[in-house]
């Protein structure tokens, strides 16, 4: 289900993430608006001629995908050692990916290369 059919406006997203963190402590990734214009390259982009991965429109993602990015935003509060199950290390991986290099949860997937697509060295 897309997040657009559950939270139909940026007030309604608003409103949710301050819900979320007001009675559970949770932070929510940084959900932006469409960019009015496109971002220029980076000087990696240009020098690399590869394009770093954008940030996705909320509303153009799935509630799974919300899902997985406010566990990784919060894995050491959600996800407690031994981790056991595929998910949770996934989760923690991409968590402790975004907390290192900066990069938002919601642009990194265990795909992901750390110097093709996140531009790490």
């Amino acid at each position: 289900m897309l997040l657009r059919h559950l939270l139909p406006d940026a007030a309604a997203l608003k409103t949710y993430c301050y819900t979320l963190r007001d009675h559970s402590g949770l932070v929510m990734p940084p959900l932006s608006a469409l960019p009015a214009v496109p971002a220029t390259p980076s000087l990696w982009e240009r020098l690399s001629g590869r394009q770093l991965p954008g940030v996705p429109h909320w509303s153009t993602q799935t509630l799974a995908e919300l899902i997985n990015w406010v566990v990784a935003a919060n894995y050491e509060k959600l996800l407690v050692p031994p981790l056991a199950s595929h998910y949770e290390v996934a989760q923690a991986i991409i968590g402790i990916t975004s907390y290192s290099s900066g990069v938002g949860v919601e642009e990194i997937t265990l795909q992901s290369s750390f110097v093709n697509d996140l531009g790490m060295d």
